[in-house]
C-alpha cells in the first residue's frame, strides 16, 4: 500500500520559531534572535530538499544549528589560537582532510574547522586515506558554508577554488589540487600528500608549535 508522503509533512514554522526561542536564550547576549532564526530557516532548507519526510526535521536543523552556533560563540572568545577554516564545497573530504592534517600537527595550538556546503556528505574514502597515515578523521560534522563563518576565521583556505567574501587583515590560501573532485582513492591520496605538504608550511608561517 502506498502511503502519501503529504501525510508525514508537518508545518515548521511554529517549531522553528519556538526552538529559536530557546536558543536565543541559550546564546542571550551573543547572537540576536534573528541571527539565531536565519541559521535556523537556512538549515531546516537544506535538510529538507533532502527528505521525503520531514516530520523530525526541526529537531534536526535544532541540533545542526546549535552545532554551527557553538562554533561562532567559541571563535567570539579571546584566544591566541589562530582560527583556521578549510572551505571545499565540491569535496568535502578534502576540507575534513585538511582540518585532521593541521590538529594532528597543532595539537591546541590551532582551531581549524571544515566547511562545506552540505554536512551530510560522507567522505569515506577521505576517512581512509587519513588512515593509512595514521590519522583519525575529525569526530565532529564539517559545519555549513556561511560568510559569518568566513568573517570569524583568521585564516581561510580553499580547496575547490570557491570564492569567499574578503575581509581585512585576513590571511587566504587556495590549495586547490588539479581537478575539483576526487573520485578514487588515488585521487585521494594525491590530495591528501598535496594538503600534508601545504599544512606543514601554513603551521610553519603561523609560527605554531608541534603537537607533544
Amino acid at each position: 500500500m502506498n502511503q502519501n508522503p503529504e501525510l508525514f509533512r508537518v508545518d515548521p514554522t511554529t517549531a522553528l520559531h519556538a526552538t529559536a526561542l530557546d536558543l536565543h536564550d541559550a546564546y542571550d547576549g551573543v547572537f540576536s534572535l534573528e541571527t539565531v532564526e536565519r541559521y535556523l530557516h537556512e538549515t531546516f532548507a537544506s535538510l529538507e530538499q533532502r527528505a521525503s519526510i520531514n516530520r523530525f526535521l526541526p529537531i534536526l536543523a535544532e541540533r545542526r544549528a546549535r552545532e554551527q552556533l557553538d562554533v561562532l560563540a567559541s571563535w567570539r572568545v579571546v584566544t591566541p589560537s589562530p582560527a583556521v577554516l578549510f572551505v571545499s564545497s565540491s569535496d568535502a573530504g578534502r576540507s575534513r582532510m585538511a582540518q585532521a592534517l593541521l590538529r594532528r600537527r597543532t595539537g591546541e595550538g590551532v582551531l581549524a574547522w571544515a566547511c562545506v556546503d552540505d554536512p551530510a556528505v560522507d567522505s569515506p574514502l577521505a576517512v581512509e586515506a587519513l588512515g593509512e597515515m595514521g590519522v583519525r578523521a575529525p569526530d565532529t560534522r564539517p559545519l555549513v558554508y556561511d560568510e559569518d563563518l568566513v568573517r570569524m576565521a583568521d585564516v581561510v583556505v580553499t580547496l575547490g577554488g570557491e570564492a569567499c567574501p574578503l575581509v581585512a587583515q585576513h590571511h587566504y590560501e587556495d590549495w586547490t589540487p588539479g581537478s575539483r573532485r576526487d573520485r578514487t582513492l588515488d585521487d585521494v591520496r594525491r590530495s591528501r600528500d598535496l594538503i600534508a605538504g601545504k599544512v606543514e608550511h601554513l603551521a610553519a608561517e603561523l609560527g605554531l608549535p608541534r603537537a607533544a
